[in-house]
């Protein structure tokens, strides 16, 4: 059943050679609850089925000459929305799967808290968290953006291509003085990425990023440090933690180490120099 919110909210997804059968689930939980779907393809290999999945569930499809990546993306979809005069945007990834409350929660989250930029779910919730509460570190997977507030703080930076392009909204719209939300009553079915588990020295299980994925990690982590650590330095340093992290890893655990070793000179590099775009 939909809701005001719902009236009022465009839906981009983004897809790269999805997982069809995936993609159909997305949808379909997608517009049991908004009307307004647009899907915009970065020049998937499998166009002709996602084409044909978009027409029999009558979801509008944009499809990009090239792989321009998430940001780029997300702005035609965000395009669309101003021109359309939407109040808000709903950012998907095609793999993810939205539940039945989605948009019930976000608009009691609404009506309970005022001066809202953005509303995002509790990736990790815990015992004693509140049920709505304050964070930058918000996925644009079931983020739903107030438009107005996208326009006056700025697009998504498309020179990210990919990952940390939702942290860097999110903190530009926390530094205009709006609200950064999440609630632990919203859960997605959520995949991040392509990964392989792997074991630690310690025998911890953990899933690592393909090494490009993790350039675009380590190397977006370093220009969003620059670009925030004044303004938001705590969180900053947590970021730059996390980047560490992952450089380890990759270091460690995976194949092809001497190659991944100037994999990740290059990626401090290039954020330290702004050498972005599409590796």
């Amino acid at each position: 059943m939909k809701n005001a919110l719902a009236e009022k909210t465009f839906v981009v997804v983004v897809t790269f050679n999805p997982e069809v059968d995936l993609l159909k689930k997305n949808l379909r939980a997608i517009s049991s609850q908004f009307a307004n779907i647009l899907i915009v393809d970065n020049d998937s290999k499998n166009i002709a089925e996602i084409e044909k999945l978009a027409a029999r569930l009558n979801v509008k499809i944009e499809k990009l000459a090239e792989n321009f990546g998430i940001a780029k993306a997300q702005n035609v979809g965000l395009a669309v929305a101003s021109r359309k005069k939407f109040g808000w945007l709903l950012t998907m990834d095609q793999d993810s799967i939205i539940p039945k409350n989605l948009s019930a929660e976000y608009q009691k989250v609404l009506e309970s808290h005022d001066n809202v930029g953005l509303i995002g779910w509790n990736q990790q919730p815990r015992k004693n968290d509140p049920e709505v509460k304050d964070s930058w570190w918000i996925i644009s997977s079931g983020c739903l953006y107030k438009i107005s507030v996208l326009e006056e703080c700025g697009k998504f930076d498309t020179k990210l291509f990919i990952d940390h392009v939702d942290d860097d909204i999110n903190i530009r719209v926390r530094n205009l003085g709006y609200k950064t939300l999440i609630t632990k009553k919203v859960d997605l079915h959520h995949q991040l990425g392509t990964r392989t588990l792997h074991k630690t020295i310690r025998g911890a299980v953990y899933f690592a990023h393909n090494p490009v994925r993790v350039y675009y990690i380590v190397r977006n982590g370093v220009v969003i440090f620059k670009r925030y650590f004044f303004s938001q330095p705590l969180w900053m340093m947590y970021e730059i933690k996390n980047n560490i992290r992952e450089g380890i890893y990759l270091l460690l655990y995976q194949p092809n180490k001497f190659k991944n070793f100037f994999l990740l000179l290059r990626a401090w590099f290039d954020g330290l120099t702004n050498r972005l775009g599409k590796y």
